[in-house]
């Protein structure tokens, strides 16, 4: 029995060392920006973006494997821009951005962005406030009262 555990120790470590090659190096991250209609809507959640990364850190290709429509656009857009470190052949990498809605009267401070090692993105927004356009002048005149 103790051949056996020992043998999985072993197969885990190898497994790891491996893992830890193909990984890339993040040089420069970009973060999205919350799409209006998604915050309107108070849409979140994540948006998971895999990446072909080139020999110089170049993103080659991006493309989304799972994430609502609202919110992938931005997540693709932004995905596209980020820098890796150099290798000597091309990487795979996936990112994950997620998108929150916090509650209003949230601090600044709480709204900032928040990078996920090793490669995810936490982009905060609150639902904004509704507006509407007036024009005062179009308002029927009040009447004087008798």
């Amino acid at each position: 029995m103790r051949k056996i555990l020992c043998f999985v120790g072993v197969f885990a470590c190898v497994t790891v060392g491996w893992a830890e090659e193909r990984q890339v190096a993040l040089v420069e991250a970009v973060a999205p920006v919350y799409p209006p209609i998604a915050a309107y809507t108070a849409t979140s959640g994540d948006v998971k973006v895999k990446l072909m990364v080139d020999r110089t850190g170049s993103v080659t290709t991006a493309s989304i494997v799972e994430g609502n429509k609202l919110l992938s656009a931005a997540a693709l857009d932004a995905a596209r821009r980020w820098r890796f470190s150099t290798s000597d052949e091309g990487k795979e990498a996936t990112i994950v951005f997620s998108f929150r809605i916090l509650p209003k009267g949230t601090s600044e401070s709480e709204l900032a962005v928040r990078f996920r090692p090793p490669l995810g993105i936490e982009v905060r927004r609150m639902v904004p406030e509704a507006t509407t356009n007036s024009d005062p002048a179009a308002d029927p005149p009040k009447r004087k009262a008798k």
